[in-house]
């Protein structure tokens, strides 16, 4: 088992979908490859290097089921994804509801590919 597999706190799931995200008064959307119940994998367009993990962003996605995903998160990883800017956000705030809602999601999904 690699490295980065061992850090990982749960199974993730390929996802096309956009996210939405809030930082300092702006909006960005981005595009996602994929989900866990901690957290979210997305690429970027702006030159984001320095990670310190501790500056909060907030971000919103709708899942394809139709339930939209309101979430905060910390940027905790930034590196190339086939040639283009890519960003893991660790979740740190997410309702009970939509907690139950990516849980169920992420588990149809992994067995849906099994």
């Amino acid at each position: 088992m690699s490295d980065s597999n061992e850090k990982r706190r749960g199974p993730r799931c390929p996802i096309d979908l956009f996210v939405e995200e809030s930082l300092d008064g702006e909006i960005y959307l981005h595009p996602a490859v994929d989900l866990s119940l901690h957290g979210i994998y997305i690429l970027s367009q702006d030159d984001r290097r320095a990670v310190d993990g501790t500056r909060s962003i907030s971000i919103s996605f709708t899942l394809p089921t139709g339930h939209s995903i309101e979430a905060s998160g910390r940027i905790v990883e930034v590196h190339d994804h086939r040639g283009q800017r890519g960003m893991r956000v660790a979740f740190d705030s997410m309702s009970e509801e939509d907690t139950e809602v990516l849980r169920t999601f992420i588990d149809t999904t992994i067995e849906a590919a099994a």
